[in-house]
């Protein structure tokens, strides 16, 4: 199943790690997961104002015990991602299952 997740700006040269679940003790399996740079709306037009360069450096997964909260934690995915362009970029994280 695609999905796509707003998760707003990132500054230039910053690096971030998402995390993000189905809820519950859901197993999505393995995921591929893109860094999409959003273009600018002004106006009622898009407008590309400047170059963005999203980088992913590192996906996860991790199995949660209670002491984060529901019934058993559950199933948890991470993707960490850097600007490497020269201006703040809106991000929206793209996937889908693997296989």
């Amino acid at each position: 199943m695609a999905w796509h997740l707003d998760v707003g700006e990132l500054a230039p040269g910053a690096t971030v790690t998402y995390w993000f679940a189905w809820g519950g003790d859901s197993d999505e399996g393995a995921q591929f997961v893109q860094a999409h740079p959003i273009p600018l709306v002004l106006g009622g037009d898009i407008r590309i104002i400047a170059t963005a360069h999203l980088e992913v450096l590192e996906y996860g997964m991790q199995l949660r015990g209670p002491e984060f909260g529901g019934t058993g934690g559950g199933y948890w995915y991470s993707v960490t991602v850097r600007n490497n362009g020269p201006w703040t970029s809106h991000v929206e994280l793209r996937g889908d299952r693997v296989g």
